[in-house]
């Protein structure tokens, strides 16, 4: 059965439209004057596929091109009806003055998880490759194979002497601050059988971070401030400075600057061009306490201890200002990682693995949070989906 629309002053073969409805399937489309044939333009399957230009729609919505290789298959225009996106026949997909925005799960999900053994708490993580080096306290660095998420895998283990902190990886190279035992350097090119090429001692206190940039490592000490050493020689480090700063945690390097976190302290910005001279430029909030740092652009993303995520902006690295904060007064934020407009945010509450929307850092918004058990997430690192 079929229903016919004619318009009497239409041209040749355009008079006629015609709805169709045969064995569940709708469709609209013209026919010939003599309505002795049909061309359908739109489709309704009975399974709920939708097609335009095609009478077998193989997915929810389907569109057909004309076939002549430069016709547009689809558009999309704004309210001006000016042209932001198309798909050309010939395969091609343009888009004008726009931007391709990444988009956070909703719902984050435990993919994996493995039992380190040892007796450790893991308290830092590095991914490089197929790997994840993992500080676990006093149980040493563990490398974990993670080519599978969902079932990762403890392929070795070195226990050292002091309590296994901050790992770094660069190149062969695994940097680990190692508490009280300073700095470790490993040669990771077997990551089955790492190697211990160097322990370079830093004096009192614990060393807690680190961060290499170029052949100088940044670590953090909780009681003496934060360390340079030049590792151009992997097995010959040699100390270059020390700054002095009471419970530093948490360095960032950013072209001439190290962005270092501190419980009292506040979050300091040092010029490091000279790594023998360096310099404090700026201090926000002096006596606050941040426990880590993510530099974005001319934005600092803060974990903020107790007081959330805070995102500062040190454009004017001699004047950093905060531009925007979420406050999670129910747990210790420890830890921070931002991949394009999302900032992840790892703390001891409820919901410890957080996510936010930072496109707007005057306004964050809360996109998906995870609660992992009892648990505290002191290291985050974010690669790819995971």
């Amino acid at each position: 059965p079929y229903l016919s629309l004619t318009d009497t002053d239409a041209g040749t073969n355009g008079k006629h439209w015609l709805l169709s409805n045969i064995g569940g399937v709708f469709r609209i489309g013209t026919s010939s004057d003599l309505l002795t044939s049909t061309s359908t333009y739109f489709t309704i399957l009975n399974n709920g596929n939708v097609g335009v230009g095609t009478t077998s729609p193989t997915a929810r919505f389907s569109v057909k091109g004309a076939g002549a290789g430069t016709d547009r298959t689809f558009a999309v225009s704004d309210s001006s009806n000016r042209e932001r996106f198309n798909i050309i026949d010939n395969g091609n997909i343009n888009i004008y003055g726009g931007n391709i925005s990444q988009s956070a799960f909703l719902n984050p999900t435990l993919k994996g998880s493995t039992a380190l053994g040892g007796g450790g708490t893991p308290v830092s993580v590095y991914i490089s490759g197929k790997y994840a080096y993992v500080g676990d306290d006093i149980a040493g660095l563990k490398i974990v194979d993670i080519s599978d998420p969902a079932n990762p895998t403890v392929i070795s283990t070195y226990d050292t002497n002091g309590a296994a902190e901050g790992v770094v990886v660069q190149g062969k190279y695994a940097y680990l601050a190692d508490g009280s035992a300073g700095l470790k350097i490993f040669d990771v090119s077997d990551p089955t059988t790492p190697v211990l090429i160097n322990s370079f001692g830093l004096g009192a206190g614990t060393t807690w971070n680190i961060y290499v940039s170029g052949k100088y490592a940044y670590i953090t000490n909780d009681s003496q401030g934060f360390h340079i050493v030049d590792i151009s020689n992997p097995n010959k480090p040699f100390l270059v400075k020390t700054i002095s700063i009471s419970s530093t945690y948490g360095v960032y390097v950013s072209g001439p600057y190290a962005y270092v976190s501190s419980i009292g302290s506040g979050f300091r910005i040092y010029n490091i061009s000279n790594p023998y001279n360096p310099y404090l430029t700026g201090t926000y909030d002096s006596s606050g306490s941040y426990f880590e740092s993510y530099i974005s652009g001319k934005y600092a993303y803060t974990a903020s201890y107790t007081d959330g995520l805070k995102i500062i902006d040190i454009s004017n690295p001699s004047n950093p200002t905060l531009v925007g904060s979420i406050d999670d007064a129910s747990g210790t934020n420890y830890s921070i990682h931002v991949s394009g407009k999302y900032a992840y945010l790892g703390s001891d509450a409820t919901n410890e693995f957080q996510i936010y929307d930072v496109s707007n850092a005057a306004s964050s918004i809360l996109t998906g949070s995870a609660d992992l058990g009892t648990v505290m997430i002191d290291s985050l690192f974010v690669s790819g989906r995971y």
